[in-house]
Formats: structure tokens, C-alpha cells, sequence
């Protein structure tokens, strides 16, 4: 089958859309591609940061509340302990 002379030698336009357009057309891609993917980037690290930081608080509120709740009753059931044993003893 032969070969159509158009696919033989490139136009004028062919030309102008091979060595303008394409590179052009590339390099404007390749720029949005390099845009996006800062932009996703930035966007997932502030998500995850903010994530973390929320999570990280809940966890230390809750285990610092259990904690100190925990401590505040057991030294509250001593305390009353010890001044029942002394108003046993002293009989006040």
C-alpha cells in the first residue's frame, strides 16, 4: 500500500504544530501537572498536620482527665480515710 504523499513530507502546518505547538502544549502541562501536585501536597500535609493535632489532643485531654480524676479519688479516699481513723482514735 503506498504511502499517501501527505504522511511523506509534513506540511507546513504539521511543521509549526510539531516544533511550536507540542513543546509548548508540554511544558504548559507538565507546569499545571507541577501546580497540582505542590497544591495536593500542601492541601494533604495542613489535612493530616490539623489531624494529627486534634487527635493528639483528644488523646492527651482524655488520658490527662482519667489521670488526674484517678489520683484526685484515690487521694480524696485517703484523706477521708486517715481523718476517720483520727476522729475514731481522738473520738471528735
Amino acid at each position: 500500500m503506498p504511502i499517501s504523499p501527505n504522511r511523506r513530507h509534513k506540511s507546513p502546518l504539521n511543521e509549526l504544530i510539531t516544533k511550536t505547538i507540542n513543546p509548548a502544549a508540554n511544558q504548559t502541562i507538565n507546569q499545571i501537572a507541577d501546580q497540582m501536585n505542590d497544591q495536593m501536597t500542601t492541601q494533604m500535609n495542613d489535612q493530616m498536620t490539623t489531624q494529627l493535632i486534634t487527635q493528639l489532643t483528644t488523646q492527651m485531654t482524655t488520658q490527662m482527665t482519667t489521670q488526674m480524676t484517678t489520683q484526685m479519688t484515690m487521694q480524696m479516699t485517703t484523706q477521708m480515710t486517715n481523718q476517720e481513723r483520727n476522729h475514731g482514735i481522738h473520738g471528735t
